[in-house]
Formats: structure tokens, C-alpha cells, sequence
């Protein structure tokens, strides 16, 4: 099948929507497909283009065929200019992601003499979403809109954007856009009755899910030599529990519940990580500026990365009263994985609630995260019970290979629809 994605973030950025349309569209070639993406120049988390890449530039990158394999599939990405703001506010963020809609506008259309079998959208941004239905019907193609965050909730709920009438026509927009669409995913189960919640027609809706290479991140036993062996390479304590934090450092994750908790367990024996980017880092980082208790670390290298994850006590994962309830972290599924309790603040019938409640500990809004943490830090058998619950979550429900095998068999009976 021929399939164009669009996606404002891909590929090599290695958090967030981007590590996952990337690793989505390199499955898809490897197995066999003919994939073109359409992406801006990569920015995740840190708002700013990535070296080597320009914000005011087109470009084009062919995957090589030697990371795809025999099979005879292509991957090619057609990067386009977009503005990128320091400091990203509601207005600078609207900005960001017209600035993309409008650059990519010419590389839509580019495509129609190559005759797409399949035009997908990733949500965010909405914005492009218009491109690929006039594409897709242009081209007499199917579409596709696959949700990772309902983005005119999370700005509304987070104070980006205001005004009931304003809310009211966005709502409006976004459903019908949503209508006009072949197929419609997202990636939780709550996400997808939230479809049928905003009026998507039952039959245009499925869950397509993020995963996790259960290959790739492994538990490792909490007494093993390498456990002490990476902790050295890090600098960090071998006899204190470790608590990390990992991602994306933005509006949605709170992030002053982190410092909040370090200041508050200050004296006890746990040492806090802190390790991503993004516009909330500064100011994180000034709350503990007198903590002796966080080491602040940037985003790692994937192998080092990984490591780090696996040899944690637990995993912190903060959020904003009411985002749980239509944002799934990607961050979770590797979390799950490491075979390590997670500590998230969710409402009990969110869909990461229903998940932390198996494998971890899950603080509702209001009450004490350092109080969970503490829990976790005195109970041994507690942390190795909860973190194999959790990986066995994590084999059940988010296999690369399963999601994926489910996923291209939707797309290619949607190709053969009438």
C-alpha cells in the first residue's frame, strides 16, 4: 500500500508523538509498504530545531533500505519550515501550529500525482487535518485520523484558550472535521468512548494504541551487578531508593508536585531524577535549587536512556487535575515495561487510573504525592509486587508487533472498503 502520514512530529525526536509515528511508519516500510511522511523540522521537547536541521527550509530524507529490510517496502519524509517559539504561551502555540498547516500545505499536494492509498493525520495538530481530507478526496483515497491528545480540550482546560463561544465553535469544528474521516483512532479505551462521547459514529472508530518493545526494555533484578554498574556510570547513590521523573517537562505534567515532594522528603532515604526538556524545566529547577536530594539530567541517548529507566526503584508520572482524562502519557508503556511501581495522580475512572491502580500507586488530585512516595520506600515486597504486575500489564496490552499486526490489518481492510 502506498501511505501518507501526516505528522508535525517525527523521527528523530525520541519522546511523545514523535517516537511514535516514527516507530509506526519504519514498521510499515519494514513490512513492506510504501510510507511518505510529512513532518516538521524536528523541535520536541526542547523548542528549538534540532542541529543540522533549519526551521525556514524544505527538506527531503530517504530511509535507507538497508534499516528496513528485503521485504521492498520506502520511507521517505518531507520535512517543512515551521516557527518555533521559545517560550510557547496559548497564542505562540497556535502560531507554531499554523505555521506548520500553512508550510506543509504545497508538500499535500505534491503528493496527489503519487496517488496515496491511505492519507493519515496525526492529531495534534487538527489544524492539518482539513489538508488530508481534500487530499484524500482529491486522490480518491481513504483517510485516517489518528487522536493522541485532544488538543481543544487540553487547551481549554488548561487556560491556553478561553470564551464559551469560542469553545463552543471549536467543538464544533473538531467534530465535523472528525465526521468527514474514513477511520478515527486513538490510544486509550477512555479516549475512543470520548469519540463516541463528542458524536464520531461507532463503526468510523478504533483503538489503535501506543506500545512498547518488550525487547528493548527489560526488568533488570533490583541486587544485580548492573544495577550498581549503571548507577556508578550516573553518579547516582547505591544505597538510597531512586525515584525518576522522565520526559517531556511541560504544562500538562505539573511539575510542581515534584518539588513539592523533594522538599517535603528531604530527609528521608530517597533520591529524586529528574531527566527531560521542555518550557517548565527552568522553573523546576529554580524550585530546587537547595535540594540535595534531585539530580536534574537531560534527555538521554536511547541506550542510556533505557538503562536509566530500568534500574529505578519507581517511576513518577504528575499531571494536571482533568488532563488524565483525555491524554494517555506515552511515557507509560515504557514505564510498565522496566518491571518498576509507577506513582501517578490520575481520578480513579481515567484510563491511566485503571492502569495505576494494577501497578502502582495512583493519588487522586488533592491528596499528598510525597505520601505515596514514602509508601513505595518503606515496602520492599510492595515495590517487587507491584512492578511485576506491571510488566505483565505492559506483555498483555501494549506488544509492538501484536498493535502493529492489528493496526496494518484495519488499514488494509479499510483500503479494500468500498
Amino acid at each position: 500500500m502506498k501511505l501518507l502520514i501526516s505528522s508535525m512530529n517525527f523521527t528523530p525526536e525520541e519522546i511523545g508523538v514523535g517516537k511514535y509515528t516514527g516507530e509506526m511508519a519504519i514498521w510499515l516500510a519494514k513490512a513492506g509498504h510504501d510510507v511518505r511522511v510529512i513532518a516538521a523540522q524536528p523541535y520536541y521537547p526542547f523548542w528549538r530545531v534540532f542541529d543540522g536541521y533549519s526551521s525556514s527550509a524544505y527538506s527531503r530524507e530517504f530511509i535507507s533500505q538497508e534499516l528496513l529490510g528485503d521485504k521492498g517496502g520506502s520511507l521517505t519524509v518531507f520535512r517543512c519550515p515551521v516557527w518555533v517559539p521559545c517560550r510557547p504561551s496559548g497564542i505562540k502555540r497556535l502560531l507554531h501550529l499554523m505555521s506548520f498547516a500553512i508550510s506543509s500545505l504545497p508538500i499535500f499536494f505534491y503528493q496527489y500525482r503519487w496517488r496515496p492509498v491511505i492519507v493519515m493525520a496525526i492529531e495534534p495538530p487538527l489544524l492539518c487535518a482539513p489538508l488530508a481530507l481534500v487530499l484524500s478526496k482529491l486522490s480518491s483515497s481513504k483517510s485516517v485520523l489518528h487522536i493522541h491528545d485532544y488538543e481543544v480540550d487540553a487547551a481549554f482546560n488548561l487556560g491556553l484558550l478561553r470564551g464559551k463561544y469560542f469553545l463552543k465553535l471549536a467543538f464544533k469544528i473538531e467534530l465535523y472535521l472528525m465526521n468527514k474521516f474514513n477511520l478515527v483512532t486513538s490510544i486509550s479505551l477512555n479516549m475512543v468512548k470520548k469519540l463516541n462521547i463528542k458524536g464520531v459514529a461507532d463503526h468510523a472508530v478504533k483503538l489503535f494504541s501506543n506500545w512498547v518493545d518488550l525487547d528493548l526494555i527489560r526488568p533488570i533484578a533490583y541486587d544485580s551487578d548492573s544495577v550498581r554498574l549503571i548507577k556508578d556510570e550516573f553518579g547516582l547513590p547505591q544505597d538510597r531508593i531512586i525515584a525518576l521523573y522522565s520526559g517531556n517537562m511541560g504544562n500538562k505534567q505539573g511539575l510542581e508536585i515534584l518539588a513539592l515532594a523533594a522538599l517535603e522528603l528531604l530527609n528521608e532515604n530517597i533520591f529524586f531524577i529528574f531527566c527531560g526538556d521542555g518550557s517548565g524545566r527552568m522553573e523546576l529547577q529554580s524550585a530546587c535549587e537547595d535540594l540535595t536530594n534531585v539530580m536534574f539530567l537531560p534527555l538521554q541517548p536511547s541506550s542510556k536512556f533505557k538503562q536509566l529507566l530500568s534500574i529505578v526503584d519507581g517511576h513518577l508520572l504528575p499531571q494536571r487535575d482533568g488532563v488524565a482524562d483525555f491524554v494517555m502519557p506515552s511515557k507509560l508503556m515504557g514505564i510498565l515495561a522496566t518491571g518498576r511501581p509507577v506513582i501517578a495522580t490520575a481520578r480513579r475512572d481515567t484510563e491511566v487510573g485503571k492502569i495505576v491502580k494494577l501497578c502502582g500507586l495512583l493519588v487522586e488530585p488533592g491528596d499528598s504525592f510525597s505520601a505515596a512516595i514514602k509508601i513505595l520506600v518503606c515496602n520492599e515486597s510492595l515495590r517487587v509486587q507491584l512492578g511485576t504486575n506491571a510488566r505483565l500489564y505492559a506483555e498483555q496490552n501494549f506488544s509492538l508487533e501484536e498493535i502493529m499486526l492489528n493496526f496494518e490489518h484495519d488499514l488494509e481492510t479499510l483500503a479494500l472498503s468500498v
